[in-house]
């Protein structure tokens, strides 16, 4: 039952028995629980790596009197890293409508 349900209910007394009488009572509440995140990294030790076989591109210079030459070299670089995240509960509230 909701808030609104409950103020448009009629009351024509309570359900009388033998033992006495009952009536439903709701009360609304907000709970909240504050909940802190905080990320934790760390990174481990860099690694690079040649791959393949190093290409070289010569050319003669602008003035033609020498070569110029072009050394390329693919690397891998491998970074290790360390994801983590710790979670902190803060105090529990209630708040009654």
């Amino acid at each position: 039952m909701n808030q609104e349900e409950y103020n448009e209910m009629e009351f024509g007394g309570c359900d009388c028995h033998n033992d006495g009488c009952t009536i439903l009572n709701y009360q609304y509440a907000n709970i909240s629980v504050p909940v802190e995140v905080k990320p934790k990294t760390a990174t481990g030790d860099i690694a690079i790596e040649c791959c393949d076989e190093p290409m070289l591109e010569c050319c003669t210079n602008e003035c033609g009197d020498g070569l110029d030459i072009v050394i390329t070299q693919k690397v891998c670089v491998k970074i290790p890293i360390r994801y983590q995240i710790e979670a902190c509960v803060g105090e529990e509230s209630i708040k009654c409508d």
